[in-house]
């Protein structure tokens, strides 16, 4: 089965899908039988490669739970090796713990032997400190004659406020009469000072007078020769515009002498454009003469002595169009420009005909008594601001001597209440001996930092004595605790203390690392343990026998697949392909019908031209049935007949006049001759209509309409009805031209 599934699939598929150029289509027969062949056996090939691949997962899951197994019994062993291992260091690491735990038992007896040595240590200073303080105190005491007590520091503080009382009352009075001595200096300091400031406002006010005399006279000798600015500003900007105008005066009269010469030359080539159209218009109609065929001019038939060209090239309307419209642009131009430079003269006034360089003269003046004016504006404005400066300086100066007049009275009166206050301060300042006040106050900076001290000292004596006793309490408990008759005892027992921590690591180590040995040994045995070892490689052989078997079918399932697919879209696109082309093969039908129509092969038996013309006619038909209705009262209607009326008409392109009085159709040629006349002007503005609303692709409005004859054949009453339509045809706005010979139409 697999064989012959390969042999279709890699075959008769390809060849059933892929054909090369020139062979016939795709048989979606063939390609059916095909695949109702192949059906079973493919599905065979599936169930086998799936099932092939069923066995080699099986067998590559057996090889690894034996992996598995034999893992976890190599594992166990280990943890056995190592359980036993543990059991013989146990001893020696649990005696090293014991010790380690009798250290460390002993370490807080030695801190609190050694606290008490400090503490003995602390309260020994600080007696011995405050002895020295006390003698230093009385030393000092009596070498400057001051009483101080030591008994205790609040004693000492009172003895040295009271002496420092009585020497700041008389430093007080001495330095009230130094005080008074310096007031009675500093008001005559003032006094002096005062008479210097007023001298030089004085003269400060007269050098200001001075300043301003000399101000007003130069502001008198440039209000002489007076300047308007603003007016000549103006004068400025009229004189610049004026320069562009003349500027562009003169560019124009350039221009428009040259404008004028270009549309003279323009118009004189239309003229001759003109004049060779009007020669060879002749010539060009008789070109268009044909043998037999009326003339477009006179309506002969015969063409005796045609015009000829005379040799020179023709002129078309085309070129006279364009050679009026340049003619006309170049004479627009010109009077533009010529406009315009009237205008810019009318503007200039008296100075339409002056020279630029008169302006540019007359604009340099201008500037420099603009700079003239402009530099005795700003020394005028200058001199208004040296003005009021100056005034102000001299109104400060008369308002500093006043006010130095009145500080003069006052210091006057300040310097005699100073005098009489430092008399005093004399008097009560009489008496004090000054070196024994100096002594004492020495004496009394010596002992001040002492006896501030002497309360810290006496307080660290006390807190020293309770410290050693709380020590001697710590350390008796810290025996009992340690269980230790004293502390020499407790220094023998102790060892390094990195040995203790290293002791007692090693003792929880040991324990942690043999209860996770025994917890993973337990673990081994619960999963199941075999006795004997599994072959590994014998079962990894099986499991790779079985992958190989399995990857070979899968690789001819998937390439089968791809067979299979391949001839699955080789159907589906012939369906898909026959259901797609219905409107196509549809509209092949139509087209085909339509060329035999065209051609003339079929009923209706009409060709395209004969049936295009029958439509173009139809809507002419229409059009002037209006007009004919208009015309005969509402009477005659024409259409178009679309089934032959004789054997040698053309069919399709016969015309019928209905008769509204009979209510009957009738030949065209069954009217009168006013009548004839009426529906062949009808269809002539039908034509006209047609041909203006864009009929024939030709988009022309046609407004004028000439009638060429036909009046001589009509009788008396229908000469009346064509004379009457052709008025009803001006009265719509079109342009009648009427061409004959009866007298009657003049």
């Amino acid at each position: 089965n697999l064989l012959t599934l390969h042999g279709l699939l890699e075959t008769e598929v390809p060849d059933a899908f892929n054909r090369p150029d020139g062979e016939p289509p795709l048989d979606r027969e063939r390609l059916g039988q095909l695949a109702d062949t192949i059906a079973a056996p493919y599905r065979g090939l599936q169930a086998e490669a799936a099932s092939r691949q069923d066995d080699a997962d099986k067998a590559t899951r057996e090889a690894e739970v034996a992996k598995d197994l034999v893992k976890r019994m190599r594992e166990a062993a280990d943890v056995r090796g190592k359980l036993d291992a543990f059991a013989e260091q146990e001893p020696m690491v649990l005696a090293h713990a014991a010790a380690a735990e009798a250290s460390r038992r002993a370490r807080p007896v030695l801190t609190a032997g050694e606290r008490l040595n400090v503490a003995e240590a602390s309260s020994s200073r600080a007696a011995s400190q405050l002895n020295n303080l006390t003698g230093e105190i009385d030393q000092i005491a009596l070498e400057h004659g001051l009483t101080v007590r030591t008994q205790t520091p609040a004693m000492a503080l009172k003895d040295i406020g009271d002496v420092e009382a009585a020497n700041a009352d008389e430093i007080h009075r001495l330095d009230a009469m130094n005080k008074a001595a310096i007031k009675v200096q500093a008001a005559r300091n003032r006094i002096a000072s005062v008479q210097i400031g007023r001298a030089e406002a004085e003269a400060d006010r007269a050098a200001a007078a001075e300043q301003l005399q000399a101000i007003e006279d130069e502001v008198a000798q440039l209000a002489a020769d007076p300047l308007d600015i603003d007016a000549l500003d103006t004068a400025h900007r009229l004189l610049l515009d004026a320069h562009d105008q003349i500027d562009t005066r003169d560019q124009l009269t350039s221009k428009v002498s040259i404008l004028s010469e270009a549309a003279t030359a323009e118009a004189g080539k239309y003229e001759v454009i003109l004049r060779r159209f009007i020669d060879t218009e002749a010539p060009r109609l008789a070109a268009q003469l044909r043998d037999g065929e009326p003339c477009a001019v006179c309506g002969s038939v015969d063409h005796p002595t045609p015009a000829v060209p005379d040799g020179r090239d023709p002129v078309d309307f085309a070129m006279v169009e364009r050679a009026k419209s340049r003619s006309l642009d170049a004479q627009t131009e010109f009077r533009n420009a010529e406009d315009e430079l009237q205008r810019i003269r009318v503007n200039l006034g008296p100075l339409a005909d002056a020279p630029l360089a008169e302006i540019a003269s007359r604009i340099a003046a201008n500037r420099e008594q603009h700079q003239k004016a402009t530099g005795t504006e700003s020394r005028r404005r200058a001199l208004d601001v040296d003005r009021q400066q100056v005034r102000a300086r001299q109104q400060a100066a008369d308002g500093r001597m006043a006010s130095l007049d009145g500080q003069l009275s006052t210091l006057t009166d300040e310097l005699a209440s100073a005098e009489a206050a430092s008399s005093e301060a004399q008097a009560a300042a009489a008496g004090i001996d000054r070196e024994a006040l100096d002594r004492r106050r020495r004496g009394i900076d010596r002992l001040r930092p002492l006896v501030d001290r002497l309360d810290e000292v006496a307080d660290a004596a006390k807190e020293a004595s309770a410290k050693l006793d709380e020590a001697r309490h710590a350390c008796d408990n810290a025996l009992i605790h340690a269980g230790l008759p004293d502390v020499e005892t407790a220094r023998a027992t102790l060892i390094p203390e990195s040995d203790e921590q290293a002791a007692l690591a090693a003792r929880d180590e040991l324990r942690d690392a043999r209860s996770r040995l025994e917890g993973r040994l337990t673990a081994l045995v619960d999963n199941g343990l075999p006795e004997v070892e599994p072959d590994l490689e014998a079962l990894n052989a099986v499991a790779e026998d079985a992958r190989t078997i399995a990857t070979e079918l899968t690789d001819r399932r998937s390439r089968a697949s791809a067979a299979m697919e391949d001839l699955q879209k080789a159907l589906h696109g012939i369906d898909d392909a026959d259901a797609g082309t219905v409107a196509l093969r549809r509209r092949a039908d139509l087209t085909q019908r339509a060329q035999l129509v065209c051609r003339g092969q079929v009923a209706p038996k009409v060709s395209l031209r004969r049936w295009v013309l029958g439509r173009e006619l139809e809507r002419v038909v229409d059009a002037a049935s209006q007009h004919l209705r208009k015309m005969t009262a509402g009477r005659y209607t024409l259409r178009r007949v679309t089934d032959s009326m004789g054997g040698n008409s053309a069919k399709g392109l016969d015309l019928e006049v209905h008769d509204a009085h009979t209510g009957r159709a009738r030949k065209p040629n069954s009217l009168s001759g006013g009548e004839q006349f009426q529906a062949s002007l009808a269809l002539a503005l039908g034509l006209a209509d047609v041909v203006s609303r864009g009929g024939s692709g030709s988009g022309r409005k046609i407004e004028a309409l000439f009638v060429d004859e036909g009046f001589g054949s009509l009788d008396p009453r229908a000469l009346d009805d064509a004379i009457a339509t052709l008025h009803q045809l001006q009265a719509t706005g079109r342009m009648v031209g009427a061409i004959t010979h009866v007298e009657a139409m003049k």
